[in-house]
């Protein structure tokens, strides 16, 4: 019993003693409320106008009544001045508002006794006609609890081998038959007038299983309903629907029902407080105001792509896959906390992504996503893709400065005209979500890596480029369809962002213009490698896991000519996925050819095994030094520079003459004026002679 009587705040922690000896102490304990937490405040379409303030208790709050302040000024202070009153409800009119003017609030809980609570955090509301001038119902997420941590993958060496976390492969990672789960819809008012009273309804597999009768909600209050059922094996369609109960008016129906896939992957939005008011001025594609019905529109394309992906022999009934927001987290500007932009390493998630209310984020929404895309920024569903385990496939891409084959004939460079820009080589799927052309859905090749992954919890990434036909041939054609017989074979691979002067495999086609990719590399190959497949490389016999080897460019002479093509993984991935998992054959044309007379040949042309190389920094993500290197074969001017998600440069790491050899960098984080960036996803530009490549890196702070 502490006898002390003062009304102030008490915290307490227990230490065991022994003797003359003293053991770890508890976790404290306090005798005072925690703050109030999710305070909204919003204009209420009255007249004279009102301010409609709503937040969530404490988690422990018994007995707890509120103090509301407000002043005119960022800062708020707790005195007498400024107490506009209190309640023990958990919202608050004021209605001593005036139209134009901004007006700032602080809630404090206030426990039985007297003892007060620190003040909630501060929020801010301009008096003026809301842009929702009716009351709109809005299911808003549906959370699945209990949660579960998805698979902890190693990779030794970094990029190669993913294998289960020993620590964690026992570990389980969906909820057992029978388990009781919980299904929490969070309903809120996105309009600017209450909402009197309405229904709740719950539906499973379209059977009605559980309603409610609510009260009012005043505009941004919410509540949460719950239901609950036991796990199935097999998957339910769970709905959660809300209906004014006497027809009333809403600003839009749209977002009134949400539904989910019992066993579908969850995702965890992190979003600061400029990204909420951003979109709750802007109409998004569901016809309503606010960042949640924003991002469930993302999830719904998300999982009209995986419907959309069908492929007959890979995804005949499209992925069977589907996604859900399970949880949004908020925060004030500048304080989303580290590993809420992307993945971290062990999530109970399957993936998140985090918002930050920065300017060039606020340029880029309001820029790009609101000013151009109408509402839909399509870069987040490929980086939702990376979430659930998909690669990016510009990966695959060549560009001139990466081409370091010289052809043996002339001495020069082989006479490849470029795609596009100095690009050589585009991946085979380019035309797609994990490349470039974001709106077109899923190729065959991410499709057939997500049905391969399915009932996989997420924590894989990429290591499905290793499912490749045991025995893999090329059959050299002509335009015209004939086979090119007993033509020279050489076959370069792409490594390390570059195609080395080294090829892997040599050899003839056949009298059916076949060629077999051998077992052995050829002698000069790092003196003969065995590979597993054509995509082997000295540190593992399967191909990296992002791809960064897995281009082929095949040189072909036949007579005094000789043509070029590349081929990447994705063809030889989806002939396993389609059955071809001994055996498979794959056409390559050779649409020109170029006259090089064999008496051309030069003797002197010497193999250049050294290279340029930019590795990936390390550590990645970091938050706050990171380390980028880099390999010089000669002296030359090099030059790195970072540059934002805009392609803005923000700061030169490098920039000046360095000789051959292996060299570092490290990034603070900072620009050149010296001002610590916010986190999120930067790039930085490695440019030395003509070679040049991008890598990309994650900030958190």
């Amino acid at each position: 019993i502490d006898t002390c009587t003062s009304v102030e705040a008490h915290g307490y922690i227990i230490i065991p003693k022994r003797g003359d000896r003293f053991g770890s102490h508890s976790d404290e304990a306090v005798d005072f409320p925690r703050p109030p937490h999710n305070v909204t405040a919003a204009v209420s379409n009255t007249s004279p106008f009102q301010v409609a303030l709503t937040w969530e208790p404490p988690a422990e709050a018994m007995s707890v009544s509120y103090r509301i302040y407000r002043s005119l000024a960022p800062g708020v202070i707790m005195s007498q001045e400024n107490l506009l009153g209190a309640t023990q409800n958990t919202y608050f009119i004021d209605s001593l508002v005036t139209e134009g003017t901004t007006g700032f609030y602080r809630i404090v809980a206030v426990n039985r006794i007297g003892i007060p609570s620190q003040p909630s955090q501060e929020v801010s509301v301009l008096v003026q006609k809301p842009l929702n001038e009716l009351p709109d119902l809005d299911v808003l997420f549906i959370s699945r609890s209990p949660k579960y941590p998805r698979f902890a993958i190693l990779y030794d060496p970094p990029g190669y081998n993913p294998k289960p976390d020993p620590l964690t492969e026992n570990t389980r990672h969906v909820p057992l038959p029978g388990e009781l789960m919980c299904y929490s819809a969070t309903v809120g008012n996105s309009g600017g007038a209450t909402m009197g009273n309405f229904n709740l309804k719950w539906y499973v597999d379209s059977a009605l299983v559980q309603q409610e009768s609510c009260g009012m909600l005043f505009p941004k209050q919410r509540l949460t309903s719950v239901l609950r059922l036991p796990w199935e094996t097999e998957p339910s369609i769970i709905r959660c629907e809300v209906q004014p109960a006497d027809g009333a008016s809403e600003a839009t129906k749209n977002n009134n029902s949400l539904k989910i896939r019992t066993n579908a992957l969850s995702f965890h939005f992190y979003v600061e407080q400029n990204i909420i008011e951003l979109f709750g001025s802007h109409k998004n594609p569901m016809n309503s105001y606010g960042f949640e019905d924003w991002a469930q529109v993302h999830i719904n394309q998300m999982n009209r792509f995986f419907a959309d992906a069908r492929y007959p022999g890979v995804t005949p009934d499209g992925v069977p896959e589907a996604v859900f927001l399970d949880t949004v987290s908020y925060f004030g500007n500048g304080l989303l906390p580290p590993g809420g932009t992307h993945a971290p390493e062990a999530v109970v998630w399957d993936g998140q992504w985090g918002f930050t209310g920065d300017p060039n984020a606020i340029n880029y929404f309001e820029n790009i996503v609101l000013g151009r895309d109408n509402g839909m920024d399509w870069a987040l569903l490929h980086e939702l893709g990376h979430q659930i385990g998909l690669i990016d496939l510009y990966q695959m891409d060549v560009s001139q400065p990466q081409m370091r084959v010289i052809e043996p004939r002339t001495g020069q460079k082989p006479p490849l005209r470029p795609i596009a820009w100095d690009v050589l080589h585009y991946c085979s799927r380019s035309q797609y979500i994990m490349h470039s052309n974001f709106q077109n859905g899923f190729s065959d090749h991410s499709a057939g890596a997500l049905r391969r992954n399915t009932g996989k919890r997420r924590g894989y990434f990429g290591e499905y480029l290793a499912d490749i036909p045991k025995r893999n041939s090329l059959l050299v054609q002509r335009k015209d369809g004939t086979p090119v017989q007993f033509a020279e074979i050489r076959v370069y691979q792409k490594q390390d962002g570059q195609i080395p002067d080294l090829a892997k495999f040599t050899g003839l086609t056949d009298s059916t213009g076949r060629f077999e990719f051998p077992r052995n590399a050829d002698s000069a190959y790092y003196g003969g490698l065995r590979v597993k497949n054509p995509f082997s490389t000295i540190h593992s016999s399967d191909p990296h896991v992002v791809a960064t080897n897995a281009t082929l460019f095949i040189r072909v002479a036949k007579g005094d000519s000789v043509g070029y093509a590349f081929m990447d993984i994705c063809g030889f991935n989806v002939a396993f996925w389609s059955g071809d998992s001994i055996s498979a054959t794959y056409p390559l044309t050779i649409s020109q050819w170029h006259i090089m007379p064999i008496s051309g040949l030069r003797s002197d042309i010497r193999i250049q095994t050294a290279t340029y190389k930019l590795f990936q920094n390390y550590p990645n993500p970091f938050n706050a030094t990171t380390e980028i290197r880099y390999q010089l074969p000669i002296s030359t001017s090099v030059r790195i520079d970072i540059l934002n998600i805009l392609g803005q440069r923000i700061r030169t790491l490098v920039n000046g003459k360095q000789h051959k050899g292996n060299h570092s960098v490290a990034w603070d984080g900072n620009d050149d004026s010296g001002r610590h960036l916010s986190s999120g996803i930067y790039y930085y530009i490695f440019k030395a002679d003509e070679y040049e490549q991008t890598a990309k890196m994650l900030l958190l702070n």
